[in-house]
């Protein structure tokens, strides 16, 4: 519950926030606004895949891009 403030803020702000919660626990943080294309998830985990400390990948996504049933689906 608590965390989704955090992220909220993360997603408005393309992951640059002052406040970052995760860097401030010691944490890598990388953040990728277009979650639903292969390339900058595939950019980012070459990025951290060698790292030796705690790594938050934050990856944003559109529900059911390019399939419109599950677009158009709500989830209670």
């Amino acid at each position: 519950g608590g965390l989704i403030k955090h992220f909220a803020e993360l997603r408005a702000n393309n992951g640059m926030v002052e406040n970052n919660y995760f860097k401030a626990l010691g944490f890598d943080y990388h953040y990728v606004a277009e979650g639903n294309s292969i390339e900058p998830l595939v950019e980012v985990f070459k990025k951290v895949k060698d790292t030796t400390k705690p790594v938050v990948v934050h990856i944003n996504t559109q529900k059911g891009k390019g399939y419109k049933v599950a677009a158009n689906r709500k989830y209670d």
